[in-house]
């Protein structure tokens, strides 16, 4: 009896990582289906905070992460993936396939700690542009998003006022209002007896790839330094009035960033066999994404950055 336990854990770890495999290969088929250029990244070896990079002209880059359990994503990827979308103007996503022992649906999608979360299929369509998710769920349930145009031409055409809406879905009329800017997001029993008034066409469609009416990356503010390289790094960003984060799972270490440019730098201070790995996959992600790779080995680096960074403010 004793080997059994040991063996059925290191199959099941076995299983777990080649779906996930599957997953990432789903991701990539249904990413250059679309038209775009996909990076993999292999660094740190296990729990990344992300594992692919993807551009399309005239599109927002995209970040992923895969994973099959959302449940088994730590809060620290989490946060690494979410940062990404500030620092790079990115959207950043989690595809993954359930939440512990729930399987996630397709043409929903889902929010953890501020990162949407969707399936394959879902982004499959999304990026497609065959077909887009009206519904998202969130922490209490689920909601949907009024198209403020279509809902206050609906208004119109049916002779409806505000007050009169709100006494029928028993809200505030100032609820009304936030539904109609965007403001407030429409709980699924509200927004089914609003489609019985107004009309299914009045809720917007949910582009995962844009994210313009989900981002959360406004609340996103500088990190404060971990070790003394990056409290150089951080007085440069004060000074520079830029905004300064920190990574902890991504091949880069920190990103300086401003409006219109994203510095990506990565310490490289201590040798060991990842390193190389460590600054290949730097690379790709600041050359799909047009940020400036900075590799720090010493102070020296640190001051030419400095110099760097000031001569772009001129």
């Amino acid at each position: 009896m004793g080997p059994f336990p040991s063996v059925f854990m290191v199959t099941r770890k076995s299983m777990q990582s080649d779906r996930r495999e599957e997953l990432v290969e789903e991701t990539i088929s249904a990413l250059r289906g679309a038209g775009f250029v996909v990076e993999i990244i292999s660094y740190p070896p296990e729990s990344r905070g992300f594992d692919i990079v993807a551009h399309r002209k005239g599109s927002r880059p995209l970040i992923i992460k895969v994973a099959e359990d959302l449940n088994r994503v730590s809060r620290v990827e989490l946060e690494d993936l979410k940062k990404s979308s500030k620092a790079y103007d990115v959207v950043s996503l989690l595809v993954a396939t359930r939440s512990g022992n729930s399987g996630l649906e397709d043409d929903v999608l889902y929010e953890k700690y501020g990162v949407v979360v969707l399936t394959t299929k879902t982004l499959e369509k999304s990026v497609s542009g065959s077909e887009k998710p009206l519904v998202i769920y969130r922490k209490g349930g689920y909601f949907l998003k009024i198209n403020s145009r279509v809902f206050s031409e609906r208004l119109k055409e049916y002779g409806y006022s505000r007050g009169e809406l709100a006494e029928l879905l028993k809200v505030t009329k100032k609820t009304i209002y936030m539904y109609e800017r965007g403001e407030l997001l429409v709980p699924l029993d509200k927004g089914l007896l609003l489609a019985e008034f107004l009309g299914e066409d009045i809720f917007e469609e949910l582009d995962p790839a844009s994210q313009v009416s989900l981002a959360h990356d406004k609340f996103i503010t500088s990190d404060m330094p971990r070790d003394k390289i990056e409290e150089f790094l951080w007085r440069i960003a004060f000074k520079l009035n830029k905004l300064f984060l920190s990574f902890t799972r991504t091949p880069v270490d920190v990103v300086v960033r401003n409006s219109n440019m994203a510095v990506a730098i990565t310490k490289a201070t201590h040798t060991n066999s990842l390193l190389r790995s460590k600054i290949e996959n730097a690379e790709k992600i600041a050359d799909l994404l047009n940020a400036l790779l900075v590799v720090v080995r010493s102070h020296v680096d640190i001051k030419h950055l400095e110099n760097t960074l000031l001569k772009r403010e001129v």
